[in-house]
């Protein structure tokens, strides 16, 4: 129950007060939603560095069979999104950085209610992986993104 109530508060609720906003605001919603998620991300970035920062050696003492696993899962993610994402390359690349960040805020957020020896670890440690993968895939599709601009400019 403790877990439904906290998932209930922190991701549910906020959801649906973002969904009603933007039905009944939809002018509103479209103005104040790239701000927000681009805020968000910064928020979330800077938290995700501190955390690895920060739990380095437990990520280290997790072990390398847990990182591979993690960056792993995080790989199949993206070409998940990638290979879903159809022909448009924004949607593919949006879709696959989704798919691979989908539930880390929400882990965090476990995480932090229910408290165990290795819970933190092991955020810190798929965080850790995952931005081992995904990093270098975003810094791929902003090369793609870049090109498919200067092919367009020249036609």
């Amino acid at each position: 129950m403790r877990l439904a109530m906290t998932i209930l508060k922190t991701f549910l609720l906020p959801l649906a007060a973002g969904m009603l906003f933007r039905k009944f605001s939809p002018g509103w919603a479209e103005k104040l939603g790239d701000p927000i998620m681009r805020y968000a991300g910064i928020v979330l970035l800077i938290g995700a560095a501190i955390i690895i920062v920060s739990s380095f050696g437990k990520i280290m003492e997790t072990g390398v069979p847990s990182i591979l696993a993690f960056a792993g899962l995080t790989l199949m993610a993206l070409a998940t999104g990638h290979w879903l994402g159809g022909p448009d390359e924004a949607q593919r690349t949006s879709l696959a950085v989704s798919c691979a960040t989908r539930h880390i805020g929400l882990a965090m957020v476990l995480a932090a209610d229910i408290k165990g020896p290795n819970t933190f670890a092991l955020i810190a440690t798929y965080l850790f992986a995952s931005a081992l993968v995904s990093i270098p895939y975003v810094r791929w599709r902003k090369k793609v993104a870049s090109q498919l601009i200067q092919e367009v400019g020249v036609q």
